[in-house]
């Protein structure tokens, strides 16, 4: 992925006229995948008492959220992605530290392609200082990924615990925050952006309405359907080509603009980067990436309905209640 993230950051974006980013002129990598698999996932969610919890380091460096934790005690690499329906493990990580990795269950959609799912009962993952998240995960192949990402990614948090949870990226500190949903609360001036149909946001592009999909997972700025790119782009528009990325390994000609107009709540970017690549899972318009995201601090709530930006200029910072 770093071989891939070169890229040129030239974008202004005002969040209730306080708070100023950048962003990059084409998307990067997308680790992107959706389905569910035939046999049940269980979960639960554990949480460390606040007096025994502290924030988690994370490395944003590569626009995507990766960070250290404890896969049944076993070091692994991690990344978030609330996008994927379901908390995902490599095969071979899984099997090297003596996991059951059962029968095929269901295909992993990624849009362009599909990766077989096995189940995997009795995972207990440890997000040093936040939680433990026991339950089932699906096994896949991540070793393609991450050979081209450069890094080994041995775990994919997914939608079926993060959408369950507050979760505070303070990208400011370069650290992260999980607590039960609803008990962390902006203590600044934010803008609030409702989510709707799960984790989306509403938004224009270029004066056209489209509904955005929150992707923590994806390391561009937004990336559009077919669809969605044709009404929102203009004929004849010149577009560059680049290179987009997915969990089975293999980089897909994309094109993107950079001189696009976005309006998203309280927040007014222009111009700003658009792309289209492969074809997206689901019916979603389009993504809203993590470079858009890292350019401040930020709170998903998918329980609440709520996604908060939060200014990285500003002096105060979120806090958490007990959990």
């Amino acid at each position: 992925m770093a071989s891939m993230m070169q890229l040129l950051r030239s974008v202004s974006m005002s969040i209730l006229a306080i708070a100023s980013v950048a962003a990059p002129t084409h998307a990067a990598p997308s680790a992107k995948a959706q389905a569910t698999p035939e046999a049940r996932l269980e979960h639960s969610i554990t949480f460390l008492s606040e007096a025994n919890s502290s924030p988690t380091p994370i490395d944003t460096s590569d626009d995507v959220v990766f960070l250290k934790v404890t896969v049944n005690g076993h070091d692994a690499w991690a990344m978030l992605d609330n996008a994927c329906g379901h908390t995902v493990i490599d095969l071979t990580y899984a099997k090297s530290i003596g996991l059951t990795v059962g029968p095929i269950v269901g295909k992993l959609d990624l849009g362009a392609a599909s990766l077989d799912e096995r189940l995997v009962k009795g995972t207990s993952i440890v997000v040093p200082g936040q939680v433990t998240f026991n339950g089932s995960v699906v096994a896949i192949d991540m070793q393609p990924f991450s050979r081209l990402v450069g890094r080994p990614v041995q775990a994919i948090i997914g939608g079926d615990y993060l959408d369950r949870m507050a979760v505070l990226i303070q990208n400011s500190r370069k650290q992260m925050i999980l607590a039960k949903s609803g008990d962390i609360t902006p203590r600044v001036k934010v803008a609030t952006l409702p989510l709707i149909d799960g984790n989306q946001v509403f938004a224009k592009i270029n004066g056209q309405a489209v509904s955005l999909k929150v992707d923590m997972g994806y390391n561009g700025t937004i990336r559009l359907s077919d669809g969605a790119w044709a009404r929102v782009v203009p004929t004849g528009t010149s577009a560059k080509e680049g290179k987009t990325a997915s969990l089975d390994g293999v980089a897909r000609t994309g094109r993107s603009v950079s001189n696009a107009s976005l309006v998203l709540g309280q927040v007014s970017v222009s111009p700003i980067s658009v792309s289209v690549g492969e074809k997206l899972p689901g019916t979603t318009d389009g993504l809203l990436g993590m470079t858009f995201l890292s350019k401040a601090d930020f709170i998903l709530d998918v329980d609440q309905k709520k996604l908060f930006l939060i200014p990285i200029e500003a002096p105060a910072v979120p806090s958490a209640s007990a959990r």
